[in-house]
C-alpha cells in the first residue's frame, strides 16, 4: 500500500531508550543515515535509535521494548518476524497526566514508532482507549465544567472515576453544536478504500453483536459492500494468550490477521478480491497458534 511520509506507530506503551545507556542491539547502519533530521510534529521530547533488528524476537530483553506490555498477549509458540532493521523513536507528547514513570519520563503520551530500512509504506497504528467523561468533556465542555476540568486527572483513581453529573446526562436534549461535535467523530459506514475487518466470536470485552456487527451494517447501509470484507474468526477471543489456558475452546486470532494484512495489501495493490465475508471456523488440527486461511 503505497502510503508516502507516513510511519509505522506502535502501542503508546512500547518504550525504549532515553536515560539508559546503549546496548549491544543498537548500531549505526547505512539504511540510518539521516536519522538526526526526523522530527515528530508535536513531540516535546523524541529520542531515536539504529537497530539491526526492531522486532519483539530482538528487543525483548532490551530497553527498546517493554515486554510486560505484550507477554500476555500471545499464545505460546507464537513465531514472530525477525531481522528487520531500522529507526526506532521513543517519545512523549505535551501533557498533564504523569502515571507512566518508563524511563523516568513521567508522561502518559509516550510513544514508539518504528521506521524499517526496507518499508513498503504500510502504516500500523494503536491508541489507548479512553474514559467516557473525557469525550463527553471533549465534545460537550459546558455541561459540567468542573468535572473533569482542565484534565481527566493525574492518578488513576481520579482518571478512572465518573462525573456524578454524567449519570443524568441526556444527548438528546443537548444543544445542536454538541450533536455536530459528534457527528464530526462518528463513524458512518461511508468507506472509500478497501477495508477488510476480523472480530473473534467470543470477545467478551467488545461483543461482536454490539460492535463490528454493527460498523458492517452501517457499511451495508452506506452501499459500500463491495469495499469491505468482514471475517467472523470463531473461538477468537480478545487476548490470543487465553488460548494457552482453553486450547480446546479457543483459536489466537494473530495468524488471521497476518493472512487479511496480505489479503487487504493484495487487493490495493494487485486488484486481488479477498473471500467473501463470513466466519472463519476453527480448525480441529494443525497449528492453530501461527496459520490461518481466511477463505
Amino acid at each position: 500500500m503505497h502510503l508516502r511520509r507516513t510511519v509505522t506507530l506502535l502501542s503508546a506503551v512500547l518504550l525504549s531508550t532515553a536515560g539508559v545507556s546503549a546496548s549491544a542491539t543498537a548500531r549505526s547502519a547505512p539504511g540510518c543515515v539521516g536519522q538526526s533530521r526526523i522530527a515528530v510534529p508535536g513531540a516535546a521530547f523524541q529520542t531515536t535509535s539504529c537497530l539491526p533488528d526492531m522486532t519483539t524476537a530482538a528487543t525483548a530483553g532490551t530497553a527498546y521494548t517493554d515486554s510486560a506490555d505484550w507477554a500476555s498477549l500471545s499464545a505460546k509458540g507464537t513465531r514472530n518476524p525477525t531481522g528487520v532493521p531500522g529507526i526506532q523513536i521513543d517519545g512523549y507528547f505535551p501533557d498533564s497526566s504523569h502515571l507512566n514513570k518508563t524511563h523516568g519520563w513521567n508522561h502518559d503520551s509516550q510513544f514508539v514508532i518504528r521506521l524499517p530500512e526496507h518499508w513498503n509504506g504500510g502504516w500500523l497504528y494503536h491508541e489507548a482507549a479512553l474514559t467516557q467523561k473525557v469525550y463527553r468533556a471533549e465534545v460537550d465542555p459546558f455541561y459540567d465544567p468542573k468535572c473533569p476540568g482542565a484534565s481527566a486527572g493525574s492518578a488513576l483513581a481520579e482518571i478512572l472515576a465518573p462525573c456524578a453529573s454524567d449519570a443524568s446526562y441526556h444527548y438528546a436534549t443537548r444543544p445542536g453544536s454538541v450533536h455536530r461535535a459528534v457527528e464530526r467523530i462518528s463513524l458512518t459506514g461511508r468507506i472509500g478504500k478497501p477495508v477488510i475487518t476480523l472480530h473473534g466470536s467470543l470477545d467478551a470485552l467488545l461483543p461482536i453483536a454490539t460492535d463490528s456487527d454493527a460498523y458492517a451494517r452501517m457499511i451495508s447501509d452506506s452501499h459500500r459492500g463491495r469495499l469491505h470484507r468482514y471475517y467472523t474468526i470463531a473461538g477468537g477471543t480478545r487476548v490470543d494468550g487465553l488460548y494457552d489456558t482453553y486450547p480446546d475452546r479457543l483459536r489466537p486470532i494473530l495468524p488471521c490477521y497476518r493472512s487479511a494484512f496480505h489479503a487487504l495489501t493484495d487487493w490495493v495493490e494487485h486488484w486481488a478480491a479477498p473471500p467473501a465475508s463470513g466466519t472463519v471456523t476453527r480448525p480441529t488440527s494443525g497449528d492453530l497458534v501461527n496459520f490461518c486461511v481466511l477463505n
